[in-house]
């Protein structure tokens, strides 16, 4: 799903509440996107009617509104509600599309920006590489093998015994280094009076 096509399923979504719930028809309805400081998305909806219903549900939602005292809540769940304020600054439909495309724009140069950075990034790690001494003729790719282990650690898996080749059989080399020469026979600090050896 799109953002275009999930932000037409939200519209949908509210009018709906509204003509289902008996307080009116709406004419359209605004999303205006909102970040928090840990950069989630949410939206503000600004509701504007085409036609209010004459009945005690859309009465009452109005008086709330109106109300400074109270907090007007639509139910729309069980569990959820949405407040609802009167909008003293209304945007026509083209003050709407320009800060949507402000908006967009600002997505744009963020994704742009992370683009940099994570191209900046990739450059300096190979700078660093061939700094070390590992020439790299092209870009830095790393070895299937060293990815798969990268990625393994960091979902927390360990590896086992089985996980790697089995050694190579060991095998009598022909030319041994001969061993170092013992200066004295003699045993020092007791070493060779346990039981485990034989004087």
């Amino acid at each position: 799903m799109t953002d275009e096509q999930y932000q037409a399923a939200i519209k949908q979504f509210i009018a709906s509440q509204f003509k289902y719930q008996l307080i009116g028809n709406v004419a359209r309805v605004d999303l205006v996107p909102k970040q928090t400081p840990d950069n989630f998305v949410y939206y503000i909806a600004f509701v504007h009617f085409a036609e209010w219903f004459d009945t005690d549900q859309a009465r009452a939602l109005q008086a709330d509104v109106t109300d400074s005292s109270k907090r007007a809540k639509l139910q729309f769940h069980e569990r959820w509600f949405w407040i609802c304020n009167k909008n003293t600054k209304p945007l026509t439909a083209d003050e709407v599309a320009k800060a949507k495309l402000e908006w967009q724009m600002k997505e744009q140069q963020h994704a742009i920006w992370l683009a940099q950075q994570q191209a900046m990034s990739q450059w300096h790690h190979q700078m660093m590489m061939n700094a070390m001494g590992y020439q790299m003729a092209r870009g830095y790719i790393p070895h299937p093998i060293m990815s798969g282990a990268a990625e393994m650690a960091s979902t927390g898996f360990t590896s086992t015994s089985t996980d790697f080749p089995p050694l190579a059989p060991l095998t009598r080399q022909s030319n041994m280094r001969p061993a170092a020469q013992i200066e004295s026979d003699v045993c020092h600090n007791g070493c060779c009076n346990s039981d485990d050896f034989d004087n």
